[in-house]
C-alpha cells in the first residue's frame, strides 16, 4: 500500500497490454493527486509484442473512478502508438482530468 504517495512517475514497463500494473498502482495510491508518463521511444521486449494485443477502448482498467487525480501529464515520442490506448484506458479513471501529452 502506498497510502501517503501523491506523485508518481511512470515508464513503459506499466504500458503491458492488460495495464495491470498501472491498475495496481492506482489501487494502492489512494492519495495520488498527479500522474505523469515517461515512454521512451526504445520499448522493451514485452511490451513491443504486446502492443498489438492492447485491449479495447475502455478495458484493462476496471478500477472506477480516482477521485484524488488532479493531474496526468503523458511524454512520448512523436510516433508513439501507444499513447491513444493509456488515454483511452485512463479516462474512466480519472473522469474530467485533462490528460496533457508532451511530444
Amino acid at each position: 500500500m502506498f497510502s501517503n504517495l501523491t506523485s508518481l512517475v511512470l515508464g513503459n514497463w506499466c504500458m503491458a497490454a492488460d495495464f495491470d500494473a498501472l491498475l495496481r498502482i492506482l489501487l494502492c495510491s489512494p492519495k495520488l493527486k498527479e500522474l505523469a508518463f515517461k515512454l521512451e521511444m526504445l520499448q522493451c521486449i514485452r511490451c513491443m509484442h504486446s502492443e498489438s494485443t492492447l485491449p479495447p477502448s475502455g478495458a484493462g482498467l476496471s478500477l472506477g473512478f480516482h477521485p484524488c487525480i488532479e493531474r496526468i501529464k503523458i511524454c512520448c515520442s512523436k510516433e508513439d502508438p501507444s499513447v491513444g490506448a493509456l488515454v483511452e484506458a485512463l479516462q474512466p479513471i480519472v473522469g474530467d482530468v485533462k490528460i496533457s501529452i508532451k511530444r
